[in-house]
């Protein structure tokens, strides 16, 4: 008799290996992680950091999951959240990416970029990109992605569903030639990595000597069928959202902040971007403050934006 066994794979049967263990700290799991998910459309992830040293496949229709969701803000997996201490499900990447095939998805687990350990002063090491999208109806829930130059990235695929997520990355959420409706829902961008305190000169905070971080934090790009962005919060970015020729793309009840930067609005910061060809906006619902613009409309005259229900704060 042969045993069939069609339930989740656990990534250690293949031999991946909890870095915090002692003799483990080095070992690369990459190759043990990817045999998993080549063997299985549904992979657990336990708790743990996992290092992974070049982009791992996650095939069609395939679930990468991990233990629970936590803050995972320390290359240990340890998390402090509230005032209790637990531990995550984190895939530690050195200068790589989760490439996710068509109708694949992850939920509870970290990534986090391993030459970002927390705290970091700034965002210059960001680098790589979290996510990167190799297909439509990608699903991403109860994540965080920390310390990358993208957290997801997606270009010509398109019905998207990400929820839940906890996002320090130099660049969101980024969706280009989206031609049927992505949805993103509940994200929020927050300085998680940098704790110190930010540089001064004089009392004047630029972009170059603030935590604030220098790119888009949710941004879609080109085509956008009817993309949806509701619930989303940027705290402290460059671009809280940036609608680029996009058209009927929604914002609702959305959010753009910016860290107190010794009372000091940030030049060259915006709440909201539309430009280019994006006809039809709509945001409703909107709050806005610490930004030096809160919405900036370039768009053809012919073209249609609408602002209902919002509160904007520039000072």
């Amino acid at each position: 008799y042969k045993l069939k066994y069609d339930g989740a794979v656990n990534v250690k049967w293949f031999g991946a290996k909890d870095t915090n263990i002692n003799g483990n700290e080095n070992f690369d799991s990459t190759v043990f992680i990817q045999a998993a998910l080549n063997s299985s459309y549904n992979v657990y992830i336990g708790i743990g950091v996992y290092l992974i040293t070049s982009d791992i496949t996650i095939n069609d229709n395939t679930t990468l999951y991990g233990a629970l969701l936590s803050t995972g803000f320390t290359n240990d997996g340890t998390v402090v959240g509230g005032n209790s201490i637990t531990k995550s499900s984190k895939l530690l990447l050195d200068n790589c990416s989760l490439l996710m095939g068509g109708g694949t998805q992850i939920y509870n687990v970290t990534l986090h970029n391993k030459n970002t350990p927390a705290p970091q002063a700034n965002s210059n090491n960001f680098s790589w990109k979290a996510v990167i999208a190799n297909g439509d109806s990608i699903n991403i829930n109860k994540c965080i992605f920390l310390g990358f130059e993208y957290g997801f990235y997606s270009v010509s695929f398109a019905g998207h569903t990400i929820s839940n997520l906890l996002i320090d990355c130099l660049n969101g959420i980024y969706i280009k030639d989206c031609y049927d409706t992505s949805r993103v829902d509940n994200v929020h961008l927050i300085p998680a990595l940098t704790f110190v305190p930010s540089l001064r000169d004089n009392n004047t905070a630029t972009l170059s000597n603030s935590r604030m971080r220098q790119g888009v934090a949710f941004h879609s790009d080109g085509v956008g069928d009817w993309n949806k962005f509701t619930n989303c919060i940027s705290f402290s970015w460059e671009f809280g959202f940036r609608i680029k020729d996009s058209s009927n793309v929604t914002l609702l009840n959305c959010g753009a902040d910016n860290l107190n930067e010794g009372g000091v609005i940030v030049p060259g910061t915006y709440g909201v971007y539309v430009d280019g060809g994006a006809n039809q906006t709509l945001l409703d619902s909107m709050t806005i403050a610490g930004k030096d613009i809160g919405i900036k409309i370039s768009i053809p005259q012919a073209w249609s934006i609408n602002v209902s229900n919002s509160v904007i704060k520039t000072v």
